[in-house]
């Protein structure tokens, strides 16, 4: 495995206590070849809890760089920002598969379509928050997603699924979507759909498929929630 130093000038964060660096780049593929059961020899924790710091320091980015938009609309920013692709992009941007620690001789560079260096990413913000602490590891998710969050300039359009899960999490009723009319000609139609969750409210969307005219719908009604 390359010396760590080089991962921490890409990281840009020098740790205190090196083995938990050390401890976030362990694959729990390595208890294999240890016969160890114990998730405390893996980053399998530390993953969990990256997860959790991510999420708030991205939450807290947002809603400092966008004073204007909803709660919705902030949901959908960092929906695609905390996911397994954004995760991917940052763990490649500092060659995050060259050092991670797995077993069985297996290769992390060569598992393209695994979520192994994801994972490991949140790992190692989990491992800057309990050597640092939030407001440190914070700084640092800003500086390496500062480009993805300003790449951003719209809202993404991944709509039906934040409210699905905004509503869940209010305990709302879910929203349920229906065609109020088609108009065009077959080849060229317009979908005019509602969205509505019941006792809260509704929104209508126009789109050239049905699938595009509920996304339209549900972002509107995301607007207003």
């Amino acid at each position: 495995m390359p010396e760590l130093y080089k991962l921490e000038r890409l990281l840009g964060y020098q740790f205190k206590n090196q083995d938990l660096l050390y401890l976030a780049l362990k694959h729990k593929s390595i208890q294999s070849d240890s016969n160890l059961n114990n998730q405390r020899t893996t980053n399998e924790r530390l993953e969990f809890l990256g997860d959790r710091v991510l999420g708030l320091s991205i939450a807290t980015i947002l809603y400092e760089e966008f004073p204007l938009e909803s709660e919705g609309q902030l949901a959908i920013r960092q929906a695609a920002l905390v996911s397994n692709q954004s995760l991917t992009a940052i763990a490649q941007s500092v060659s995050l598969d060259k050092y991670i620690v797995m077993g069985g001789g297996q290769n992390a560079s060569a598992m393209k379509f695994s979520n192994i260096a994801a994972n490991a990413f949140e790992s190692i913000l989990g491992s800057i928050y309990l050597d640092s602490n939030f407001f440190e590891t914070k700084k640092l998710v800003g500086t390496l997603w500062n480009s993805l969050i300003h790449e951003m300039s719209t809202v993404p359009k991944d709509s039906k699924n934040t409210l699905q899960e905004l509503a869940a999490k209010r305990k709302y009723k879910a929203p349920f979507y229906k065609i109020l009319h088609t108009s065009g000609t077959a080849h060229n139609p317009t979908f005019t759909v509602k969205v509505c969750i019941p006792n809260i409210g509704d929104a209508n969307g126009q789109g050239s498929t049905k699938k595009s005219a509920e996304q339209v719908a549900a972002s509107e009604l995301l607007k207003h929630l």
